[in-house]
């Protein structure tokens, strides 16, 4: 016999019980995404033209440009507001949005 009787009734009454609400440590991890303009120096200008109607064209390549540390130089008044009240930066991806 797996129990008496008793046993059975005393496990039946605590199940049906609610447990009190107790706090525990988590983690939490969101990745969040923004689209916005930073102001780069390091392009290069791949070619440059005057169209039929007289506008001045450039193209420029912005392949190479550092833009994490052009981001993190515009916007780390901001990561640091986060980190101030407790957030932690786990990983930043910086993509130029062509």
């Amino acid at each position: 016999m797996l129990g008496s009787f008793k046993e059975t009734d005393e496990r039946k009454y605590l199940s049906e019980q609610e447990n009190p609400e107790e706090e525990v440590n988590v983690c939490v991890s969101i990745t969040l995404h923004k689209n916005f303009k930073v102001k780069v120096k390091d392009y290069r200008i791949v070619d440059e033209w005057i169209d039929e109607d007289g506008n001045y064209n450039v193209e420029r390549d912005f392949s190479e440009c550092n833009l994490y540390d052009s981001t993190y130089d515009q916007f780390s008044e901001d990561v640091k507001n986060l980190e101030s009240n407790g957030w932690c930066s786990d990983e930043t991806e910086i993509i130029l949005d062509r």
